[in-house]
């Protein structure tokens, strides 16, 4: 059994966005729209995100429809949710984009993507995976990313990051104070006793 680039786009937002998939027709405020797929975001998202294959005139003028008619019926019964469509097949002409965009995000994933193009085009509803705190301090605070020839502030900067975020927050505040010590020292020097 091949799987179309709709349901690579269902399994996706399913699995990864735990988006639940809505029955079609869909129906909003007693309007029914006719899309290939429709999908609600779970706990941490109000997404409403509409599927749709953009294959022929016919289906142009259908997904032109369906979207005006989802974005007035959200805003008939006063709802929060933002509007997203996903248009799998060719990407829509210039002039449908900037009509489309009218009401709703538009992510055109086009016509036959591969897995990890498939992601990156849906990643704005994906949930944001970052790594590790402890992976991220062994990166950053590493004494490789500041040369010999560096700066003398970010090289202490650097060493002062195995220590922790105090040890970096005082050598800030030195190098801060340094300047305005060094002037009230002059300028003491410069008084007669």
């Amino acid at each position: 059994m091949s799987v179309t680039p709709i349901d690579a786009v269902a399994e996706i937002l399913q699995e990864d966005g735990r988006f639940r998939r809505l029955a079609k027709p869909l129906h909003i405020a007693g309007v029914t729209i006719e899309i290939a797929d429709a999908f609600v975001a779970g706990d941490r998202s109000l997404d409403l995100v509409l599927v749709a294959d953009n294959i022929g005139d016919q289906a142009r003028r259908r997904l032109m429809s369906a979207v005006e008619g989802a974005a007035r019926a959200l805003d008939l019964v006063g709802s929060r949710r933002p509007l997203t469509l996903i248009v799998v097949g060719p990407r829509p002409a210039a002039d449908d984009l900037r009509e489309l965009v009218r009401y709703a995000r538009v992510l055109p994933v086009g016509e036959n993507p591969d897995d990890e193009t498939l992601r990156n085009w849906l990643a704005a509803l994906l949930p944001l995976e970052l790594p590790a705190i402890g992976e991220i301090r062994g990166d950053v605070g590493s004494a490789e990313l500041v040369s010999d020839r560096s700066d003398p502030l970010a090289q202490k900067l650097v060493r002062a990051a195995h220590d922790g975020k105090d040890e970096v927050s005082a050598v800030l505040f030195d190098a801060i104070e340094e300047p305005f010590q060094r002037a009230a020292s002059e300028h003491e020097e410069g008084e007669p006793s």
